[in-house]
């Protein structure tokens, strides 16, 4: 669906029309979510206007207000992981939880974070994804909280986020998107593990600069 509105944008369609016609009356799909967190942690400093990014972000492709709700929840998430970094992992999981359940819109999503919040970090991650979702669903509301939850409770542990994450099944790479997301904005580059970064393929990636407009600035390897 995504490809479709994508491509009828570039066919000069409206992407209000496009969008807000997925599904009759716009997708809930977690693909908003899956890839916000960067958004987040570049909003960080103002809750409200991350809240408005991420809301125009998702729109584009997920016009319903439960995408759009899964996308404000994981930037928020990413966002106060990335102002509160500094603090101990403890500390910043009471922060995230506070802003995501204070800033995330009334939905399904959001009664189903406060559901997943709710269960201990002691709690085994299969058991929340049973009562949440795991993503099999594909939907914002089957795959926001459990992430949410999960990255709260490995905030400082990359690995096991992922690893945990993967274990619980359903749509496990936009789940471990969104988990890792999130945690990799507390712990930076260097909590990803090196073995892990050692074995990813290099891309060239054609570096965009905003000046009048988007223009190409060469190639870069990462």
């Amino acid at each position: 669906m995504a490809r479709m509105i994508l491509r009828g944008i570039a066919n000069g369609d409206d992407w209000r029309n496009l969008s807000s016609g997925a599904f009759c009356g716009g997708s809930m799909g977690n693909g908003a979510a899956m890839r916000v967190a960067p958004l987040g942690a570049y909003f960080s400093d103002d809750f409200e206007i991350l809240v408005m990014q991420a809301t125009a972000s998702a729109q584009i492709t997920h016009y319903h207000q439960e995408g759009i709700a899964g996308a404000i929840a994981v930037a928020l998430a990413s966002g106060a992981a990335t102002k509160f970094k500094d603090k101990s992992p403890t500390d910043v999981v009471d922060d995230i939880i506070h802003i995501v359940l204070k800033y995330t819109p009334q939905s399904e999503t959001r009664k189903q974070l406060q559901r997943a919040l709710d269960f201990p970090a002691d709690t085994h991650p299969a058991i929340v994804s049973q009562a949440v979702g795991n993503g099999f669903q594909v939907t914002s509301q089957d795959t926001v909280p459990f992430c949410v939850w999960n990255a709260c409770r490995n905030i400082d542990n990359y690995r096991e986020a992922i690893l945990s994450t993967i274990e619980v099944g359903g749509d496990c790479d936009t789940n471990c998107a969104i988990v890792g997301g999130i945690v990799s904005c507390f712990n930076g580059i260097d909590g990803i593990p090196r073995d892990w970064v050692n074995r990813c393929e290099k891309l060239d990636i054609v570096v965009l600069q905003a000046t009048h407009g988007l223009s190409t600035s060469g190639k870069h390897a990462i």
